[in-house]
């Protein structure tokens, strides 16, 4: 009697310890594929339960994974990523966020994102400083990993991010119309379309002119309404003669050119080191979405 109540009493113990860890543990989700993938190395075939900070990855085939929150993702075949409530961080392969809550991807120390719930857009992992990132549906934006932004990708557009040699100190180069308001003068890149405000000598002779800028971002430095952040000048080169002193009409203007120089990689930016270059849509993430089921594929 006493080792049946022992082993008893032994179960109960076990059975509780369980219940805490899984209390403590609440599902975020759910992973569906059409064949099988692995969930924190174990092989799965169907469907899995996703908890914070799951690594899912894919085989032969794709996977959706949908949360509780009502975001969805999706991960192409031969992809990796960890799970976590409103963020994925990218491995290798490509990851599209669906509609839903807003969701963020993390990548090679880059972070992509969007307020807009109805946002969509791809990432993909070129190699260990390499992504891109094409925005489907809405705008999205990309940072680096302590906050610095460096893009605004509109939809139906494209950029690659080679992060090798960024740094807080690493420099700037970027191109555009540039305008004055107030005291402050702005400048929205022609590729990055990212808005900053410019400090330095030289810059008042050159508004309303197109202007190559070279420079160092001032991280403590409180940007102008409407800028993203403050670069110190070290250079500034006009390109040509009179463009609009309308931020948004000059960045507009920009884009027009940009893209059609950016289907053939021409264009480019550099942001604290960042080199940010125009993609087309499709060569750059390689990765096509069928109307009809839930799946993406190479």
């Amino acid at each position: 009697m006493y080792q049946i109540s022992l082993r008893t009493m032994l179960c109960v113990v076990l059975v509780s310890q369980l219940s805490i860890g899984m209390a403590a543990s609440p599902a975020i989700g759910v992973a569906l594929a059409q064949g099988s993938f692995r969930v924190d190395d174990a092989r799965v075939t169907g469907n899995s339960t996703l908890f914070e900070g799951t690594t899912v990855e894919t085989g032969a085939t794709s996977s959706q994974l949908r949360l509780n929150d009502g975001s969805q993702m999706l991960l192409a075949s031969g992809s990796k990523g960890t799970v976590y409530r409103g963020r994925l961080i990218l491995e290798k392969g490509i990851g599209q966020m669906e509609y839903g809550k807003p969701f963020t991807i993390e990548a090679n120390g880059f972070r992509v994102f969007s307020e807009d719930r109805n946002a969509s857009a791809r990432v993909a992992v070129k190699d260990a400083n390499l992504i891109q990132v094409a925005a489907l549906r809405g705008n999205v934006r990309v940072a680096t990993a302590n906050g610095l932004m460096l893009a605004a990708v509109p939809a139906g557009t494209a950029l690659e991010f080679d992060g090798d040699k960024a740094g807080a100190s690493a420099p700037t180069a970027i191109t555009g119309c540039l305008s004055q308001h107030d005291d402050h003068y702005l400048l929205t890149d022609e590729t990055a379309k990212l808005t900053v405000e410019l400090q330095g000598e030289g810059l008042k002779n050159e508004v309303g002119h197109r202007v190559a800028v070279t420079g160092v971002v001032v991280p403590a430095a409180k940007a102008a309404a409407g800028a993203a952040q403050t670069i110190q000048v070290s250079t500034v080169k006009r390109i040509s003669g009179r463009c609009s002193s309308d931020p948004a009409a000059a960045a507009a203007g920009g884009a027009g050119a940009a893209t059609a120089a950016g289907m053939a990689g021409s264009t480019k930016a550099i942001i604290a080191g960042v080199v940010v270059a125009a993609a087309g849509t499709g060569a750059a993430v390689g990765l096509t979405r069928s109307s009809d089921e839930d799946t993406i594929s190479r």
